[in-house]
């Protein structure tokens, strides 16, 4: 989606941002206590990124959970001004141990 330059706005991103939230909530749930999780955060780079997928197969023999809360479209400046929303909704429903943005 193409937005001016200088755009504060992440509000093109909320249905994403909304379907975080919800797979969070749900996880919450489910997951009580789950730990070893590590949480990526960033543009398509990271959502479109098969081997992360790979990385999730790997990690998981390792105890090690993968959570990919990355929204396509988005800059830097982006990621950085929804990642309170992001990573507030995702760490409250894990114990996060990494984030990588």
């Amino acid at each position: 989606m193409a937005r001016a330059g200088g755009d504060q706005d992440t509000s093109w991103a909320e249905p994403e941002l909304r379907r975080f939230r919800r797979l969070d909530a749900e996880e919450r749930t489910t997951t009580e206590g789950a730990n070893n999780v590590v949480i990526f955060v960033g543009s398509s780079i990271f959502r479109e990124w098969r081997e992360l997928r790979a990385f999730d197969e790997d990690w998981a023999r390792d105890g090690w959970r993968v959570k990919n809360r990355a929204f396509g479209g988005s800059t830097t400046a982006d990621v950085l001004r929804a990642f309170d929303d992001v990573a507030s909704s995702t760490v409250a429903s894990a114990d996060a141990r990494k984030i990588i943005v």
